[in-house]
């Protein structure tokens, strides 16, 4: 009976596990650099840096300044093998053979000359290193992973293959000159050199909730931003997987700055608030928040064509001021939609087909001259580049006219209509040689728009949330407000 007792307890400790989310307190995986962006970089430490391989401990370097790049390219001559330790292969090179480098490879330490790009230049130094050294010496070809870390452009170590962990010795690690909590993951892909940052959920959220909200935003409106940051982490947990990381440090995820965009009120809310998620119904909700929703925010079904009962439009007094205007080309748009595979040719008409009941416009059509294409949801504000999707046009119709007997092509004179009308055009002396003026026809002059609100405008409006963090609300009540139903636990 006690055994059976027994199994029934380890039975409902694991399916009650595996019901709980990753802790919020668990480490996250950070992309700060990654592809083409990624060439090199320079990290410092005041103490020195240690130097991780896989899980295991290699070395520790004296110096305030390392640079990391890829060493992808090239082939290695292995003039001398077998050491146990990177002092052991330094002392090797200061007295024997001060033109090779410490190169990690397959487990130990060797002195390597490194640097040949091409089979032929490495096979002639081995040639020399077999007569006067090492018979035994041999090359290797080059690893796509590799790795060199190198001080004042000298290379002090270089690493075959495996990711590299740098970890401050006594002191904060920077990145380019950016200080980052935590350990700092490197790794070679093809002659690039991704950088992550491993740390805390906490230690990352210090370098988000600023960023996100403003270095200056209230108190309480920093918390909610909090709890939304680490919610938001936690739902959308390996969503760059692929690339070997968590989430990235860019609008793609969330805006991370590492240290330097830390404050007092900052931390403070992080750690008032540490470990809060947010939950509609005991299930993490996906807390999105924008910076503006221009005085209602935006139903998520209106934006991604997801429904959420907790992501529902709602009307927003803190944020009705927020405002804004832009101009469109009818010539530019011509073009885009023809990339997009979308073309009408000459663009005569842009309609709204369809606007939601929060106001953003969820089906815009483009007329031209060979058919009519759609843009629908998110899409309409990414391909016309605007602040969100909640606008309206407001310039009214205007005349295109032919010209005759003038000394000008005919055809420029449709794209002058756009910009100007007939009375602006003849006081402007632009149709000054014309004897005679043919209306051609009358359409409506979509170019110019007046929205509201910056970004999806689905959740919290962080401008919003300043509002009402001035005006006396907790963080509680802010995000009852933006997240219906959801309670904070």
């Amino acid at each position: 009976m006690k055994k059976i007792i027994a199994l029934l307890l380890i039975f409902t400790y694991i399916l009650i596990s595996a019901a709980i989310p990753a802790s919020a307190s668990s480490q996250i995986r950070i992309g700060l650099l990654w592809g083409a962006d990624a060439k090199n970089a320079e990290v410092g430490s005041k103490s020195g840096v240690n130097i991780t391989l896989g899980n295991s401990w290699i070395a520790c370097l004296p110096y305030s300044s390392v640079t990391v790049s890829s060493y992808a390219s090239y082939y290695t001559v292995i003039e001398k093998s077998g050491f146990g330790s990177i002092e052991e292969c330094q002392t090797y090179v200061k007295n024997v053979s001060t033109d090779c480098v410490p190169f990690y490879h397959a487990g130990s330490f060797h002195a390597a000359k490194a640097w040949y790009t091409d089979y032929e230049s490495a096979e002639a130094k081995l040639s020399e290193v077999h007569e006067l050294l090492n018979p035994e010496a041999y090359i290797l070809s080059p690893t796509y992973n590799s790795l060199c870390i190198c001080v004042n452009d000298n290379p002090v170590l270089i690493t075959s293959s495996g990711t590299m962990k740098i970890e401050a010795k006594d002191s904060t690690l920077t990145l380019n000159g950016s200080g980052h909590r935590g350990i700092l993951e490197f790794s070679g892909n093809s002659g690039y050199v991704s950088v992550i940052s491993i740390l805390s959920m906490e230690e990352y959220l210090y370098g988000v909730v600023s960023c996100e909200i403003g270095s200056g935003a209230p108190l309480e409106a920093k918390k909610a931003q909090a709890v939304c940051a680490r919610t938001y982490a936690m739902a959308n947990m390996g969503k760059h997987s692929p690339e070997g990381f968590d989430l990235c440090a860019t609008q793609d995820c969330q805006v991370y700055g590492g240290m330097a965009t830390e404050n007092a009120t900052t931390i403070q809310a992080v750690n008032e608030t540490a470990h809060q998620l947010l939950r509609h119904n005991g299930q993490l909700v996906n807390a999105y928040y924008s910076a503006s929703c221009g005085g209602k925010t935006a139903d998520a079904i209106s934006v991604w064509k997801i429904d959420r009962n907790y992501l529902k439009s709602a009307t927003d007094d803190g944020c009705e001021s927020y405002t804004w205007e832009e101009n469109l080309d009818y010539n530019k748009l011509s073009h885009s939609l023809a990339k997009i595979g979308k073309g009408v040719g000459k663009l005569k008409d842009i309609n709204i087909a369809e606007r939601s009941s929060d106001g953003s416009v969820t089906k815009l059509e483009f007329i031209g001259e060979y058919g009519t294409s759609v843009i629908e949801k998110e899409a309409v504000r990414t391909f016309l580049g605007v602040k969100s999707q909640y606008f309206d046009f407001t310039d009214e119709e205007h005349e295109i006219v032919i010209p005759v007997n003038s000394n000008e092509e005919e055809k420029k004179y449709p794209y002058i209509s756009h910009k100007y009308s007939v009375e602006e055009m003849i006081i402007n002396g632009l149709l000054m040689n014309c004897t005679e003026l043919v209306l051609k026809e009358t359409v409506p002059s979509k170019t110019k728009i007046k929205g509201y609100g910056y970004g999806h405008r689905v959740g919290m409006c962080q401008l919003g949330a300043i509002n009402h963090a001035k005006n006396g609300w907790d963080y509680h009540k802010i995000l009852a407000h933006y997240y219906n139903g959801s309670k904070v636990s």
